[in-house]
């Protein structure tokens, strides 16, 4: 059985873009075939399952919310290195972030692309 892009995208819940810089990274499996002058690329099942297997975070929603908060951080610890981050302010209130904020957080470019 074989997979085309739109197959993933429902498969793993991401947007086409989102799938397209996965197909970036090294260790993707290379396409079994291209159709339609090579614009539509097509995977083998097996292939994309073995790389889910590498990959959780893909599957399981859980991973994935634990892969984001951990690039939020490294950011966050980028930023204060660079000195473009200000310490809270030790007055600051302290709120409390239930989970439904995390099961609805994005993260947002803030920087514009060129």
């Amino acid at each position: 059985m074989y997979l085309g892009l739109a197959d993933l995208v429902a498969r793993w819940v991401y947007t086409r873009q989102g799938v397209h810089r996965l197909m970036r990274r090294e260790g993707f499996p290379a396409p079994a075939f291209a159709i339609n002058r090579g614009r539509t690329k097509v995977w083998r099942r097996g292939d994309i399952e073995a790389y889910e297997l590498a990959h959780p975070e893909l599957t399981d929603e859980e991973m994935k919310l634990s892969k984001v908060r951990g690039y939020c951080i490294a950011v966050g610890r980028g930023q204060q290195a660079k000195g473009a981050a200000r310490a809270t302010p030790p007055d600051a209130p302290e709120i409390e972030l239930d989970a439904a904020f995390w099961e609805n957080a994005r993260i947002v470019e803030t920087r514009t692309r060129r």
